[in-house]
């Protein structure tokens, strides 16, 4: 929605590079045929989905589930891996991943979270820590 607005305001015609801006469907497609392992990230990306109630995060994960299925022709139970938007989660988001079928979850934050009560980094498979992309490419130019 943000983006849009700048859009306006800076008066940039969107639509005409749309393709070019936006990730279409034959690239989730060709990335899958090339062997990427696709996961969840939830459907409208909140960068909080912390603190959304059960049921919002659960539809966010659902909604996006169906699409990443849908567009890959696969099955829902194949799809296993995820990443956590803004590593943003809670103990709702935990146990809605589960229910999904979700084995393997990643979080973009490399240490350990105390007001999650967390003992450790790497608390469980739908919690690996990983280094953010953005730190890396702040990292390679400094």
């Amino acid at each position: 929605e943000k983006m849009f607005l700048m859009f306006k305001e800076k008066k940039f015609n969107h639509k005409e590079f749309y393709k070019k801006l936006f990730f279409q469907k034959n690239d989730l497609q060709t990335l899958d045929n090339l062997g990427h392992l696709i996961g969840l990230h939830s459907h409208n990306h909140p960068t909080l989905i912390e603190k959304l109630d059960y049921d919002e995060q659960k539809s966010e994960y659902e909604k996006c589930l169906s699409s990443i299925s849908s567009v890959l022709d696969k099955p829902k139970n194949e799809i296993k891996s995820m990443a956590h938007p803004c590593g943003s989660y809670n103990n709702d988001t935990l146990k809605i991943l589960k229910e999904l079928g979700i084995e393997l979850g990643f979080k973009q934050i490399m240490t350990i979270e105390t007001e999650k009560n967390m003992k450790k980094v790497n608390n469980s498979f739908l919690e690996i820590a990983r280094q953010d992309h953005a730190e890396i490419f702040k990292r390679m130019n400094s």
